[in-house]
């Protein structure tokens, strides 16, 4: 009896011992902390603080080593701000940077450390003024894909026709440091290649009195973006300035105009009855814009007849916030030789002379003709212009 009772007691412990075996392989097959397990560790995701510029969306708070981490940055107002750099700070690692899909999705995978995701964004204002550096009123602040007011000879001594802004100085300038640059904020409408830093004029004087940035309008395409124009001068480091402004970029522009009226006293180089041609040459004039629909013409011929009093009246549509130079012929139609000095049409062409103002204040500006330049403030205005004389008695007085 005790016998059969001993063997009783050995089967038991060896069932014992088989259930614990199976039960330490099952374990040991479904992981754990032993060599061969599959168990990660999970590791948090620190998200950068709120901010006005972007909303950041989708960003868990923790993840396994290994994983796949999805999330989104987007602009809360894309049109007036960028993103910069989206960068990953591993506790125990070299930080790295993400690039952000066209919907400004971002993924990375999650390192054996705890992250930090940092997002740089910045908002643009205007800054028209700045440290003495200032962006011309006069400057247009939308430009035309193809169009031209200027010129520069490049490194190659190649011409580049461009679009040229006028960037005031306070200060005196030999030239500009090599610090100095001219950034757009969306590439894709003007990029920075397109970009150039020109010396201004220098005046009386041997330093500048301004600086130019040129853009090569084949380069650029419809749309806005920010420029921003840092010029330090090259002699002095405390000479600086950083003007920022917006600027769209369009296909076409349309211009508005305004019927305005000269009086031209021919003051004796003209008599009672003889035609009158005058050319009205747009200074400002824009490749690719329009008027009423039409191209936009590069000058305004209008035919006249001088009257008793020695004086005629030229009428024109003119183009708002433009000036324009004044050409003057005794005659119909218009001359097409060059005027050089045996050139009979020097004596039919009269050239006008003086300053004159008209209507307008210190704010608004006035209706005058300036330095050789017509322009208006007012609609429906009239400025007398005199004749001083003829091209050849201009040109080549004789005593």
């Amino acid at each position: 009896m005790k016998k059969r009772k001993s063997l009783l007691t050995a089967f038991l412990l060896l069932i014992a011992s088989v259930v614990a075996l199976s039960l330490m392989l099952g374990l040991a097959a479904c992981g754990g902390d032993g060599d061969g397990g599959e168990s990660r560790t999970s590791y948090s995701i620190q998200a950068p603080a709120s901010s006005d510029v972007y909303t950041l969306t989708g960003l868990p708070d923790s993840a396994y080593e290994g994983d796949t981490v999805t999330f989104k940055v987007v602009l809360n107002d894309p049109e007036n701000s960028s993103l910069g750099d989206i960068t990953i700070e591993p506790t125990f690692d070299l930080s790295f940077d993400v690039t952000p899909a066209a919907d400004g999705t971002c993924t990375f995978t999650m390192p054996a450390s705890p992250v930090e995701v940092i997002v740089e964004a910045v908002a643009y204002s205007e800054v028209l003024s700045d440290g003495g550096v200032a962006f011309s009123s006069s400057n247009s602040k939308t430009i035309v894909v193809g169009a031209t007011n200027d010129g520069y000879r490049n490194d190659d001594d190649d011409y580049v026709e461009c679009w040229s802004y006028n960037i005031g100085l306070g200060w005196q300038a030999n030239g500009f440091s090599s610090r100095s640059y001219a950034t757009s904020s969306n590439q894709s409408v003007i990029p920075d290649d397109a970009i150039t830093i020109l010396n201004g004029d220098k005046g009386n004087n041997w330093y500048f009195t301004n600086a130019k940035v040129a853009i090569d309008t084949s380069k650029i395409s419809e749309g806005t973006t920010w420029l921003e124009i840092y010029l330090q001068n090259s002699s002095s480091s405390s000479s600086n300035g950083t003007v920022m402004v917006k600027i769209t970029v369009v296909g076409t522009i349309a211009l508005q105009t305004m019927q305005e009226n000269v009086t031209i006293d021919f003051n004796g180089y003209a008599d009672e009855g003889d035609d009158i041609t005058v050319r009205f040459y747009d200074q400002d004039y824009i490749e690719n814009s329009t008027v009423n629909g039409r191209p936009a013409p590069a000058y305004v011929e209008v035919s006249g007849v001088v009257g008793a009093d020695g004086t005629a009246d030229f009428s024109f549509d003119y183009i708002v916030g433009h000036s324009y130079m004044v050409n003057v012929y005794k005659g119909k139609g218009w001359y097409t030789d060059s005027l050089t000095q045996d050139n009979p049409d020097c004596d039919l062409v009269l050239v006008i002379d003086g300053d004159v103002f008209g209507e307008g204040s210190t704010v608004t500006g006035f209706d005058q003709y300036i330095d050789g330049e017509l322009s208006f403030v007012n609609a429906n205005s009239s400025l007398t212009l005199e004749v001083a004389g003829t091209f050849r008695e201009i040109n080549w007085p004789t005593n």
